[in-house]
């Protein structure tokens, strides 16, 4: 059951976003020796505000990487966030006798589930 509440969703998958979009807009700044050499304030929190109106529209993967991206956005070797390949290429392969099949993908790309990949980029596989 979803509950709305401003612009959060009550759902404790759901609201673990708002959560650490928090994070990085009021521990961050208070935890970081210099966030805004790189980037303004008013730009960072427009990231943060931005992701956070989007947030109930996108999945999971979408949102590690926009979070990834607010956080890459401030410029500092130092602070980062590590996302494991499933996040950058929300597709799961295997190779199987006859070929390579896509057997896991994001809701997004369940047209290529379980489906033979004969070509990326027209490339033959």
């Amino acid at each position: 059951m979803l509950e709305k509440k401003g612009n959060r969703v009550k759902n404790k998958a759901d609201e673990k976003w708002f959560e650490v979009l928090d994070f990085l807009q009021n521990e961050l700044p208070k935890r970081h020796k210099s966030l805004y050499f790189k980037i303004s304030e008013a730009e960072y929190r427009d990231q943060i505000q931005s992701l956070r109106n989007e947030l109930n529209h996108l999945e999971n993967p979408v949102i590690k990487t926009e979070i990834a991206k607010i956080v890459a956005s401030v410029r500092d070797a130092h602070t980062s966030i590590d996302i494991p390949v499933y996040y950058l290429c929300p597709l799961e392969f295997y190779w199987f006798s006859d070929g390579i099949y896509a057997v896991n993908t994001a809701k997004s790309d369940e047209v290529l589930r379980y489906k033979r990949i004969t070509h990326i980029d027209g490339v033959n596989i």
